[in-house]
């Protein structure tokens, strides 16, 4: 693992003055036939991405598409910046976290795209909201990025465990707590016999899924300008920490991080839940192509959608929703244009294959009994009922939020969450006490904003 993340650093380094240069020897585009358009993403070409090319293909005869997979860890991700970096023909790429799209973007990968929406008359507004377009454009006007998902973390669960335990359905947003999350994971155990309640992957997003909903942005261990480390000065935080592990130690409710790693649990998510070893888990929309997958994951148990909880029911609730599936353009493709047209239509009328396997469009404007048509497949359980809770969909996923997470800055972001893991492990394995995790998780954020701003 450690050599394919010094791989990936060694790419990043040398790829400044690589793409400088060959971004001034780029090729013409092809004229002798349909133009050749390869795009490299990591959701498998099964679960919507395949069906989407065959779709532009079939509508688009000067333009025929191609989708290359890589896997969204740090060997596909190492995979992918080499290719870059080789000038292997690549003309879109998809990023799904800021701290890969901002490596690319500083390392020069990323073509930016502000003439080109002019040219083709988009706007980020118009395609996705005010907020969208800000955060999306630098202060020069350029646009290295375009998002494409609307990325909102949810609880997936046992809807006939819960049902059977006397848990009322449907939980409203905003309507419960963590501190009832955790009431119901030990029922699950106490009283429905499962191994444990809960299962959180171990990242550090595994904070965020508990801290964002109460306020409007992410990444509460920094300042709004990246400045400032919040470690010490948020109480939410330390909550956070104390509660996850008393989810482990105490109550027996969640898998500690010993079992974690000795079980290899980790990313486990599909098979703890619709495996029957736990109840509830926090996850990403993605995990629903598992959840129709009775093929790999035969299960008798209907699957619902909850609300991520609140850390406190009495004040704002801001939906976990983010941004994701980022469309890029290779700084060296000799087929922008043509990028840009596939983005654009991907975009307003070709999603549609994606929203099976857990993607929401993004974009405003695409129609809801659309989306509604995408979810809703002929996936049953032994016992003819859906795999999957439809109303849940509809109460949790396309409910109207008034209040959604905007992202803090990205200063140091990967380095930070590498810091963020570490100490977790360190508090969790009970190697160090709270107050020294805290110290810890202080001292070295603010050297990485430090470091990063100077």
């Amino acid at each position: 693992m450690k050599l394919f993340r010094i791989l990936s650093a060694l790419v990043l380094l040398l790829a400044v003055p690589a793409l400088i240069f060959a971004a001034g020897a780029r090729e013409p585009a092809d004229t002798d036939g349909p133009v050749r358009l390869v795009i490299w993403g990591a959701v498998p070409a099964e679960s919507g991405p395949g069906q989407v090319v065959d779709n532009f293909n079939a509508q688009h005869d000067h333009i025929q598409a191609e989708y290359v997979r890589y896997v969204n860890n740090d060997e596909g991700n190492a995979r992918l910046d080499t290719a870059l970096l080789a000038g292997e023909h690549i003309d879109i790429f998809i990023s799904y976290a800021p701290s890969r799209r901002e490596q690319r973007v500083e390392g020069g990968f990323a073509l930016d795209m502000s003439e080109l929406l002019g040219q083709f008359d988009m706007s980020l507004a118009a395609l996705f909201g005010d907020g969208v377009e800000s955060a999306y454009t630098r202060a020069d006007g350029s646009v290295y990025s375009i998002p494409t998902n609307n990325q909102i973390q949810v609880i997936l669960a046992n809807k006939d465990a819960l049902e059977s335990i006397g848990v009322d359905l449907p939980i409203e947003p905003g309507t419960w707590s963590w501190d009832d999350y955790r009431d119901i994971s030990v029922r699950l155990v106490e009283e429905a016999g499962f191994e444990y309640g809960s299962f959180h992957n171990f990242e550090h997003f595994m904070i965020d899924h508990w801290v964002r909903t109460s306020t409007v942005r992410r990444d509460q261990w920094i300042d709004e300008n990246g400045q400032r480390s919040r470690w010490l000065e948020e109480p939410l935080l330390e909550r956070s920490l104390v509660w996850f592990y008393d989810m482990m130690h105490e109550y027996q409710a969640q898998p500690t991080l010993e079992t974690i790693i000795s079980d290899g649990l980790q990313g486990q998510n599909a098979a703890m839940l619709l495996g029957g070893r736990v109840g509830m888990m926090a996850d990403g929309l993605h995990r629903l192509r598992d959840v129709r997958n009775l093929a790999e994951y035969p299960r008798d148990f209907q699957v619902t959608i909850l609300p991520v909880p609140s850390a406190d029911t009495s004040g704002l609730y801001a939906a976990p929703i983010v941004t994701g599936d980022e469309f890029k353009i290779n700084s060296n493709s000799r087929n922008p244009e043509a990028a840009m047209e596939f983005i654009r239509w991907y975009i307003t009328e070709g999603f549609g294959p994606m929203i099976v396997g857990g993607r929401t469009p993004l974009y405003s404007g695409y129609p809801v009994d659309q989306v509604l048509e995408g979810i809703s497949v002929d996936d049953t359980l032994p016992d003819g009922r859906d795999v999957l809770d439809m109303d849940s969909y509809l109460n949790v996923v396309l409910a109207e939020y008034s209040d959604i997470i905007v992202p803090g800055p990205d200063t140091a972001r990967s380095e930070i969450g590498t810091i963020v893991r570490e100490e977790l492990e360190g508090y969790f394995l009970r190697l160090q006490s709270l107050d020294e995790t805290l110290q810890s998780l202080h001292e070295r954020t603010q050297s990485a904003l430090d470091r990063a701003n100077n």
